[in-house]
């Protein structure tokens, strides 16, 4: 793996955009990453319930030394309602910070029972649409432990929420090799920091991929 790729060459539409993983390949650090970079040129609100405030400060400085852009808002508190799909709060910090992209990291942590996901993203996907911003969640997907074990990049399939694959614009997926082990390929080395990124969904039904060197 090598040619790598600038996080800015990422040209992500409006809409609903789903990035998928399994537990452990990066999510958390990559769309930290993302979020920082599109805050050079909009607002962006990060959502995550996984850490505290100061801990995804030390990771946005851990990866740009220049640390937390001013246009980035991390959160930790926003609350999800059952029968008010992201409640008032999210809205309100929307409107009041001109909020041009919200990004919730694990969709599982935010709604927090897995029969609520389906219902949830059919409202982000409204809001989305009723706001005319973006909103990117990431999901981890399943895979049974054989091919788990083998590392096998995911696939559309691999996302078992139907309203994923049917309610989301985007869908993109993270594969970071040396997470299973693999310390090669037919390139050579492959560094712990490489992850590849790619298209598995998208307007232009065009496969895209990228591959990035993210600190971890």
């Amino acid at each position: 793996m090598n040619n790598y790729n600038q996080i800015n060459e990422l040209k992500l539409a409006k809409g609903l955009i789903a990035i998928g993983g399994r537990k452990g390949e990066g999510k958390t650090i990559f769309i930290l990453h993302l979020s920082n970079n599109l805050a050079k040129t909009e607002r962006v609100l990060f959502v995550s319930y996984q850490d505290y405030h100061s801990k995804l400060e030390e990771m946005v400085i851990k990866i740009d030394k220049n640390g937390v852009n001013k246009n980035l808002i991390l959160n930790t508190t926003l609350d999800y309602y059952e029968d008010d799909y992201v409640g008032m709060q999210m809205i309100k910090q929307i409107k009041d910070n001109e909020i041009s992209t919200i990004i919730i990291d694990d969709i599982h942590d935010f709604v927090g029972d897995d029969y609520s996901i389906n219902k949830a993203i059919v409202g982000l996907k409204h809001l989305s649409e009723f706001l005319n911003i973006r909103i990117i969640f990431t999901i981890n997907t399943s895979k049974n432990d054989i091919e788990y074990s083998q590392g096998e990049r995911l696939k559309i399939r691999d996302f078992r929420w139907r309203s994923v694959v049917n309610e989301c614009d985007e869908i993109y997926a993270i594969y970071r090799p040396t997470a299973f082990g693999f310390t090669e390929d037919e390139s050579g080395y492959i560094s712990p920091n490489d992850t590849e990124f790619y298209s598995l969904k998208n307007a232009i039904n065009i496969e895209h991929e990228w591959v990035f060197n993210i600190k971890y």
